[in-house]
């Protein structure tokens, strides 16, 4: 008899799978199991605290991230099991590349005084957007990453009607960067963006933001924040440069994203872990690559580059006189050396 394995949407970062047999749990929880690179040097792991495993599907609440739906259902798939779905209404949205650039070319898109188009690759990363509710874009250095962001946040803007749009970027100077590129972007007769939008760093107001429609932020200024105070107050969460979410911080704002529907995170680089890609795409969605550089390069949109590598080789006696330095006295000696210099 083929064991039909249960998952339902419980909310809009879990989904719980659920089988009679025990067994195929199990099974689930070695599939999502990874080692973290590099765990036999952590402190934790040395005392025997963790076993230096993150472990995506939880056993004791049978919680996985809903971002990774469709590899639960691959699993199952490729095991011989049956997947019954539960509670998930069919919210994507079917809007085509006409209709997109129809929306964007009545944004008057502005850059330093003069129009911008937006390009191919752009309007694919938005569509993707838009249909899938959430998504993981990748987007390298100069492919136009905040005209993108920008996009969506003005397509929200105009379908959300008492909740905001949340950005999320890892530091102050990114935080004056986006509102800055948002601004150049706004027509400068139209919408009047930078009335609508507000920074939040370094203690400025989180709750009293009336007529405000844009908030940008660094996540450090959110750690603190309750599920109500995202779920009453934001319909669109974006994090751009989210490669930053193996920190504990970053997830666990996403974790409190419980009743959001759209969720988008932005990165330029996905660091070949399949620990950390999992997890990114458990919390955003699936990957849609937008463009790669060397596409761009090919496109004469970027400059073409050559990469030389120096590698300097330290002979067999400074490697022999500097095994029991530590880290630090190690570093001193390279910086310090003459021939290296």
């Amino acid at each position: 008899m083929t064991e039909i394995v249960t998952i339902d949407k419980i909310n809009e970062v879990w989904i719980k799978i659920n089988c009679t047999d025990e067994s195929v749990l199990i099974e689930l929880y070695e599939h999502f199991t990874f080692e973290v690179p590099g765990y036999k040097f952590t402190p934790s792991y040395k005392t025997g605290a963790w076993d230096g495993k993150i472990h995506l599907y939880q056993l004791g609440t049978k919680r996985l991230y809903l971002g990774l739906l469709q590899k639960a259902i691959k699993f199952c798939h490729y095991r011989g099991y049956a997947v019954s779905l539960n509670n998930f209404p069919n919210q994507n949205k079917h809007v085509t590349l006409s209709q997109l650039k129809e929306f964007t070319d009545s944004l008057m898109l502005t850059s330093k005084g003069d129009p911008v188009e937006v390009r191919d690759y752009q309007e694919n990363a938005i569509q993707q957007c838009i249909n899938n509710n959430k998504a993981l874009i990748l987007s390298p250095t100069s492919s136009g990453k905040s005209l993108i962001i920008y996009c969506l946040v003005k397509w929200y803007q105009s379908i959300l009607d008492d909740q905001k749009i949340l950005i999320i970027v890892p530091t102050i100077g990114l935080i004056q960067q986006m509102y800055s590129d948002f601004v150049d972007y706004d027509s400068q007769y139209t919408t009047h963006i930078d009335t609508k939008m507000h920074k939040i760093s370094s203690g400025a107001e989180k709750y009293n933001l009336e007529g405000i429609d844009i908030v940008i932020s660094t996540y450090q200024s959110l750690t603190k924040e309750s599920i109500s105070w995202f779920s009453e107050n934001y319909g669109c969460v974006i994090i751009d440069e989210c490669h930053g979410a193996k920190s504990v911080s970053i997830k666990g704002i996403m974790e409190k994203t419980i009743h959001v529907p759209y969720k988008f995170g932005f990165t330029g680089t996905l660091d070949g872990c399949k620990t950390h890609h999992w997890v990114l795409e458990g919390l955003f969605g699936e990957v849609k690559r937008v463009i790669s550089t060397s596409e761009l390069i090919a496109r004469n949109q970027i400059s073409d580059l050559k990469i030389k590598a120096l590698v300097l080789k330290y002979n067999e006696e400074d490697c022999k006189n500097n095994t029991k330095l530590t880290y630090q006295e190690e570093i001193e000696f390279i910086i310090q050396h003459p021939k290296r210099n």
